[in-house]
């Protein structure tokens, strides 16, 4: 009995390692339109959709223009 429970799983394997691989479609971009957030004044970015907010930089700095300035917090 052992052996045919062996032999049971052999052949599984074989055939579904084929099946286990993956390919990544190069042509394909994840994409969200930029009307889905709104930049906030305080720094920081909210997904309108989801409603998640996060800072636009590290702990310590501040976002002034365009770029992030200041250190970060270690």
């Amino acid at each position: 009995m052992p052996l045919s429970l062996l032999s049971v799983f052999w052949l599984l394997l074989l055939v579904a390692t084929p099946l286990l691989a993956q390919e990544c479609d190069t042509k394909r971009y994840a994409t969200t339109p930029s009307e889905g957030f709104k930049v906030l004044p305080d720094g920081t970015v909210l997904d309108v959709r989801h409603r998640l907010m996060w800072l636009r930089c590290p702990l310590g700095m501040h976002w002034q223009g365009d770029t992030c300035t200041d250190v970060a917090e270690p």
